[in-house]
């Protein structure tokens, strides 16, 4: 399974958005992005707008020994980061390897994150704006007014885990955030937690949302 790291593009957002069901499959995002066709069709224009977003870099991991004729996933991971904020008085951000620079100018529309709302139809609003909401105050709360890289999300289709994908989309990230000194933050499952502890990152609170735990973590230069 000889693996290379790709920048996503437009036309693989609905893979990545049939990667996503595959991958989080468990109760808890079952009920969060319940199987629907526009719950699929959302996520597609959700990383779709996060490709065009100039502070968010879209990555994927690809099997170049897949065979379609039997069925094996091409894209066997994903993983979108976002960027450090611009620093002060500078026009451009320091993102590097395909992230794309950001004037200080930046129309608000590039901006846009993908993973907001409205929720698609077949989702509990009201659920979806409890659990990012209280994840977002959490991440606010670990790392404050700091520059820092924060992931998103990541996943890796069952077929490929424990092969180093998830590692090799994490090394993306955790080398760029070394050369800039800065720290990554993540909010992760108690199943993908230890992979997080062999990269360098420290728990550092614990929540609870309707007994889908997950710890907030944070890498240091």
């Amino acid at each position: 399974m000889p693996l290379k790291l790709h920048l996503a593009t437009p036309s693989d957002t609905p893979t990545l958005a049939t990667l996503f069901f595959t991958t989080f499959s468990d109760a808890f995002n079952t009920k969060l992005f319940p199987r629907a066709p526009d719950v699929h069709a959302w996520w597609a224009r959700a990383l779709a707008k996060d490709i065009r977003n100039p502070r968010k870099c879209l990555i994927t991991v690809v099997d170049t020994d897949a065979d379609p004729a039997k069925d094996e996933p091409s894209i066997v991971g994903f993983a979108l980061w976002s960027l450090p904020a611009p620093v002060a008085n500078v026009s451009t951000t320091e993102a590097q390897s395909g992230a794309k620079s950001v004037g200080v100018e930046e129309k608000e529309e590039e901006l846009e994150d993908g993973f907001s709302a409205p929720w698609p139809e077949s989702c509990d609003a009201t659920f979806c704006e409890r659990f990012f909401g209280r994840n977002h105050e959490r991440q606010v709360e670990t790392m404050g007014g700091k520059r820092y890289y924060y992931v998103d999300v990541l996943g890796t289709h069952p077929a490929a885990r424990r092969k180093g994908v998830a590692t090799m989309m994490m090394n993306w990230g955790l080398e760029r955030a070394r050369q800039e000194g800065v720290e990554v933050y993540l909010s992760s499952t108690q199943a993908g937690k230890l992979v997080y502890e062999k990269l360098g990152f420290e728990v550092r609170s614990t929540a609870d949302f309707d007994g889908y735990v997950q710890d907030s973590m944070v890498w240091v230069p």
